[in-house]
């Protein structure tokens, strides 16, 4: 990441100060959490995971039926829902009698949607930057998504080149 953006540099503070409280949290509670717990909204808490989840999926359909670029990060939700739904189904399901179903509609159900949405976004920010990319007259542009500049910043750096001139 470059950092001669002051949006950059704030990003990437942000970034690691929630990083630097993440990992010393999850440490603590990987020590400190109980094995059994009895929960009093458990239906609420499941209804309400499976409420977003088809919330996600509802505007994932609208962007793809109006050909909307929130696709992408519709598309990126759902995946993390899934992969979230199926890891806890799986989890909470371990030395049940449900354990074989859960895992098996994880592995079949839940787990390739995810890897299918995550395609899905893949595929249409590759698409995306090409256009960019072809519009924009860049030469030499990366096929690879990781390498690429965020637009804003190619932009913004192409229009203070420009005025600089």
């Amino acid at each position: 990441m470059r950092l001669n953006y002051p949006m950059n540099r704030r990003l990437l503070i942000i970034l690691l100060v929630v990083l630097a409280f993440l990992i010393p949290w999850t440490v603590y509670l990987a020590f400190t959490l109980p094995d059994h717990f009895t929960a009093h909204y458990w239906s609420i808490a499941w209804v309400g995971f499976d409420m977003a989840l088809i919330s996600v999926l509802t505007v994932a359909i609208w962007a793809a039926y109006y050909q909307r670029q929130i696709l992408v990060a519709a598309s990126i939700v759902a995946a993390t829902l899934l992969i979230c739904d199926a890891l806890f189904d799986v989890v909470m399901s371990l030395g049940t009698p449900d354990a074989l179903l859960t895992i098996l509609s994880a592995v079949a159900v839940e787990l390739p949607l995810a890897i299918f949405f995550i395609i899905l976004a893949q595929r249409i920010m590759k698409r995306t930057l090409a256009m960019f990319q072809t519009m924009a007259g860049i030469d030499n542009a990366s096929a690879r998504i990781h390498d690429a500049s965020m637009i804003f910043n190619a932009t913004n750096h192409s229009s203070k080149t420009k005025q600089k001139q």
